[in-house]
């Protein structure tokens, strides 16, 4: 018999992986974080605007909204936290490469996105 994991535990892990990819894990209030969770938004087409994806954000920690950097143009990119307030300059923040925004909320989806360019990207990071 070879040494190491049986076909059996390979199958189990992987199915484990493929579930972590396609259903990222929820936390509840109650848990800890034990990693930082990231997840990437892209504004595709500039004047439509982009929720942020359903991801819970655990109590006591923050979600840092950063506007990733762009090699050929610079993006003028706007964070809001409702649908109707991203195209009011005074309810939104604008963010340019490389800015970023900390924010305390419960659920990235509460983030709405757009930008000025099309194919703009964020970072959403949770940490402690």
């Amino acid at each position: 018999m070879p040494d190491g994991p049986s076909l059996r535990d390979i199958v189990v892990r992987l199915v484990q992986l493929i579930q972590t990819v396609i259903s990222p894990p929820r936390y509840s209030d109650h848990q800890q974080l034990d990693q930082v969770v990231i997840r990437v938004v892209q504004v595709v087409t500039s004047g439509t605007s982009v929720q942020g994806p359903d991801v819970a954000v655990p109590k006591g920690y923050t979600c840092v909204i950063r506007q990733r950097r762009h090699n050929s143009i610079d993006p003028l990119g706007r964070v809001a936290f409702s649908r109707n307030a991203i195209g009011n300059t005074v309810e939104r923040s604008e963010l340019g490469d490389g800015d970023a925004l900390e924010v305390k909320i419960s659920n990235m989806k509460e983030a709405w996105f757009d930008s000025d360019t099309d194919a703009t990207f964020f970072e959403m990071i949770v940490e402690r």
